[in-house]
């Protein structure tokens, strides 16, 4: 899976808006104002340890704030927060082994619900019975929506992140790549796990930060895709363990220059 052949025509996948007129900004701060006001009111009546965390979570990795160093970042500006969780090995001391794993974490369902609360009627719930609103959409919705669902390029976009992440922290100036990867899960797949890996040069890192410095030879990512099984169940949590930290990108596979391996 080639992330310029499976973006060039379907951008909108990615759904990662750049520019917007100055009154939809207007209408969609209010909108955000009131989203987290009502968040608020959830987090402090809420006695569910797992709501009172991603409420929280999500104030401290807001745009603005110092907590959030793993946003999508274009031409130099973060123009998308992904919802993953991160895991990375930090040393005894605490601080983050800049040359150990990035694993991230992404259940799909955080991805069809964000596209469907973008593309929601506003003030209009997705199930009214507001027969044409329901239409258009369903049909806004089926626009950005992977024919198969383990092809999402929004996975692309979570595993930039991770690399530009990556890149961040790297002292090594000598880094000519990284291998972000990303651990996904469905709740339409009862069967596995699904795990991404990716190969992203600091050429094209480069590329993403400085528009004008565009090199012809510049090769787009390389996605590798592996899929764990659930079963048997007993060994799964050692299997699981062991296939994340193992990497896909080894010398004696043949990497297409605009392919991937499944």
């Amino acid at each position: 899976m080639s992330v310029s052949e499976t973006t060039k025509h379907r951008r909108e996948l990615l759904h990662v808006p750049t520019q917007a007129p100055r009154q939809s900004i207007a209408i969609q701060a209010s909108a955000a104002v009131n989203q987290e006001t009502n968040d608020t009111g959830v987090l402090s009546r809420s006695a569910v340890p797992s709501v009172k965390f991603h409420i929280l979570s999500r104030f401290l990795q807001d745009n603005e704030s110092v907590f959030n160093q793993r946003g999508f970042c274009f031409a130099g500006q973060p123009i998308h927060q992904p919802h993953f969780t991160l895991f990375c090995h930090r040393t005894p001391t605490g601080t983050i082994k800049e040359d150990g794993p990035f694993l991230g974490y992404l259940d799909y369902l955080d991805v069809t619900g964000m596209r469907a609360r973008k593309l929601a009627p506003s003030g209009i719930p997705t199930h009214s019975q507001n027969a044409i609103g329901a239409r258009i959409f369903a049909k806004k919705l089926s626009r950005v929506t992977p024919e198969e669902w383990t092809e999402d390029p929004y996975f692309i976009c979570v595993l930039l992140s991770i690399a530009q992440l990556q890149r961040r922290l790297s002292t090594d100036r000598s880094t000519r790549a990284f291998s972000p990867r990303l651990l996904v899960v469905s709740r339409h797949d009862r069967e596995f796990v699904h795990l991404y890996e990716a190969q992203i040069t600091v050429e094209f890192l480069e590329m993403l930060d400085k528009l004008t410095a565009v090199p012809a030879s510049t090769n787009g990512p390389i996605i590798y895709q592996r899929n764990i099984p659930f079963r048997p169940f007993e060994t799964f949590p050692a299997r699981v363990r062991a296939e994340t930290l193992a990497s896909a990108i080894v010398d004696t596979i043949s990497i297409p220059e605009n392919g991937a391996v499944k």
